[in-house]
């Protein structure tokens, strides 16, 4: 690999792995008949196409299910942070909550340390041990791919990249989050859109158009900007002289006060919108008032949030492990660890790679408790993205330093050709 398709390799890893928001022997163990059916119809944000499904009744609050089925699942995710200074233990706690009324499961997690050499131990571990299914979080190491699963007939949930592999059930891919940032930037007001994005990072573009144009938005204008650019004036003016309304920030977090401080400096006043994952917290109290304004888009319910079931979901996992914190991880873990519980809650008999693929792909228009929209595992027409499970956009704005919800999850499912 030259040096520069090397740095366009590590540009377009970086921003996806911000956006994804996805071993030892450090193992340790724990252990639904779904809710009853009934017709629903979800509409489609772009107005134009509904999604037909059969999901259970709304629950108000965080969903159960329960079964007394035998099955083993490893949580696969950094307990401890690599390189990158960032880990997520909470997705075990998680799935130990989606499994809380299974009495013979088996779930344990493996540390995989942000080290892609042990992201693919704990795989080995998963294939030698005979585990049934596998939830992956976050991890570093998650660059190693997870084909000795998939190879060793092993579904694989939650945070995984690939998003072709039948046997994927992925609810946090960086590029299928980044059609819902180019439709939630459209749902915040406005129809021409430029975007200023990472060298070697075109891929993410190609899909935030995908999004804008589902929301009959235009792409006005793209402009490139090195990781390392001392200036983003230049790019930012290009933006604004195309005709961008608002600028979409594919960049990293850093990168987003070089932004504000080149539009602010431009005399103009578009609105601006990222991923909710390049601003965290720390980044807004950092830029204090000079944050308030932008949009944030995500496909789940923000961890922050004022719910019943995002409080029952923290109660849950702080009941389980006092000082579980509550994160998108927490969330996206316990969604894959419904959708996987409630599939083993509906097989009779014992728990086959044939019986949990069959129950798996049967999951349509399950009810998340407002934590994300219906889970559905029905594969998506789009190239190199069928098996993203989490089509929806929200959108927050910071307001005080604070992410502000401004509507709510909405179905894109019809973007993704």
């Amino acid at each position: 690999m030259g040096t520069y398709s090397r740095a366009k390799f590590v540009a377009l890893a970086t921003v996806v792995a911000l956006a994804a928001v996805a071993c030892s022997d450090d193992t340790t163990s724990t252990t639904t008949t779904a809710p009853a059916a009934a017709e629903t119809t979800v509409p489609s944000a772009g107005g134009d196409t509904t999604i037909a499904t059969t999901a259970p009744a709304p629950v108000d609050g965080l969903p159960t299910t329960k079964g007394d089925q035998k099955v083993k699942v490893m949580v696969l995710t950094d307990v401890t942070q690599g390189q990158i200074a960032y880990s997520a233990p909470e997705t075990y706690q998680a799935v130990q909550l989606a499994f809380k009324n299974f009495p013979n499961a088996t779930i344990d997690v493996c540390d995989a340390k942000g080290d892609q050499n042990e992201y693919l131990n704990c795989q080995q571990k998963a294939v030698d041990g005979k585990y049934n299914a596998v939830v992956v979080g976050w991890s570093g190491g998650g660059g190693a791919g997870e084909d000795a699963l998939y190879e060793a007939g092993i579904p694989v949930l939650g945070g995984q990249g690939n998003t072709t592999d039948p046997l994927s059930y992925s609810f946090a891919s960086g590029t299928g989050n980044y059609v819902g940032l180019g439709a939630g930037s459209v749902l915040a007001g406005a129809t021409k859109i430029g975007v200023l994005y990472l060298e070697g990072t075109d891929q993410l573009v190609d899909a935030i158009q995908k999004g804008v144009e589902f929301e009959k938005g235009t792409v006005v204008s793209r402009a490139s900007v090195p990781n390392n650019a001392p200036d983003l004036a230049p790019a930012v003016a290009k933006l604004l002289g195309d005709g961008a309304e608002l600028i979409i920030l594919s960049v990293s977090p850093p990168m987003v006060i070089q932004a504000m401080t080149a539009i602010k400096a431009s005399g103009k006043n578009p609105k601006v919108s990222a991923v909710a994952a390049i601003l965290p917290q720390k980044l807004l109290d950092y830029m204090k008032g000079d944050a308030d304004g932008i949009y944030a888009i995500s496909s789940t319910l923000n961890n922050v949030e004022d719910s019943k079931g995002m409080a029952e979901l923290l109660a849950g996992v702080e009941a389980i492990k006092s000082g579980t914190v509550l994160t998108v991880q927490t969330v996206l873990g316990f969604e894959a660890g419904y959708v996987l519980a409630t599939a083993v809650a509906s097989i009779t008999g014992d728990v086959t790679a044939d019986s949990l693929k069959t129950a798996l792909d049967a999951i349509d228009g399950l009810d998340m408790g407002g934590l994300t929209g219906p889970a559905s595992t029905k594969s998506l027409p789009m190239k190199g993205l069928e098996r993203f499970m989490n089509p929806y956009a929200i959108v927050y704005q910071v307001v005080s330093g604070k992410l502000a919800k401004q509507g709510d999850l909405t179905a894109i499912r019809g973007a993704y050709t």
